[in-house]
């Protein structure tokens, strides 16, 4: 376990794009959610861009957005502090990461399958990990985020 950081941020809504795009990472992935549909693991932001809500995973950081009447509100999750500073305002707990743990991709689903309505794109060389983010005094798990696999932290 190392020491984490956990932050929000609010910015307006014609912010988001190149907010993100800005953002300090090596590779990107995106998964945007819209009320009717999700875009899948994508490389890039697509031109109906922005959605009311998505992540973009990096292997350093999980960065989710949620549309609010003002613009939207962000959430970083990164396994370590990070150097650049993008306004982000620290949660006032003590976070604890856990190790990086592999995530196995459901296999595409066949027609009798039931567990989603449409099959979920996942590119075929992403490799993922999952990190519980922990309050320190209690143990609570209150997020758990998706990254990109790192060949550095395996």
């Amino acid at each position: 376990m190392s020491a984490a950081f956990v932050g929000t941020r609010s910015i307006a809504a014609d912010q988001l794009q190149s907010f993100l795009q800005e953002s300090p990472a090596s590779s990107r992935y995106y998964f945007l959610r819209w009320l009717h549909r999700v875009s899948g693991f994508i490389n890039r932001l697509p031109e109906t861009f922005p959605s009311p809500e998505g992540e973009m995973l990096t292997p350093d950081f999980e960065m989710r957005w949620r549309q609010t009447s003002t613009g939207y509100d962000l959430l970083l999750l990164a396994h370590q502090a990070p150097e650049w500073e993008h306004g982000f305002q620290p949660l006032q707990q003590d976070w604890i990461v856990s190790e990086p743990l592999k995530v196995h991709p459901l296999p595409k689903a066949d027609k009798q399958d039931t567990r989603f309505p449409n099959a979920i794109d996942y590119p075929s060389g992403l490799k993922l990990q999952q990190r519980y983010f922990q309050n320190k005094q209690t143990e609570t798990v209150h997020f758990i985020s998706l990254t990109l696999f790192s060949k550095v932290e395996q």
